[in-house]
């Protein structure tokens, strides 16, 4: 009898753990940050966007420009993972 109320109690006490993991593993997650400035010597903007669907489907994005007395420019970085935005098997 002792065992099965152990038994009971261990189930009862790692359900809400198993719980909480599921939705951890689903769980959506966005970040996103940007700097901007100015002076005398030109401008410049900075932003990186990055998160995950629950999906197995991840992504990053980077901008950056900038403009000073010797010029501008302007470039990005973007990469991606799972089918949504790209291949991730062959397609035999």
């Amino acid at each position: 009898m002792r065992t099965l109320y152990r038994l009971i109690a261990a189930g009862a006490l790692s359900a809400p753990l198993l719980i909480g993991a599921a939705g951890l593993a689903s769980a959506d997650t966005d970040y996103h940050q940007s700097h901007t400035g100015a002076g005398p010597y030109g401008a410049y903007h900075h932003s990186v966007w990055s998160g995950t669907d629950g999906h197995n489907h991840s992504y990053y994005h980077e901008h950056f420009s900038w403009a000073g007395p010797e010029g501008a420019g302007t470039g990005h970085v973007s990469a991606s993972a799972g089918d949504h935005y790209g291949h991730d098997h062959d397609d035999d």
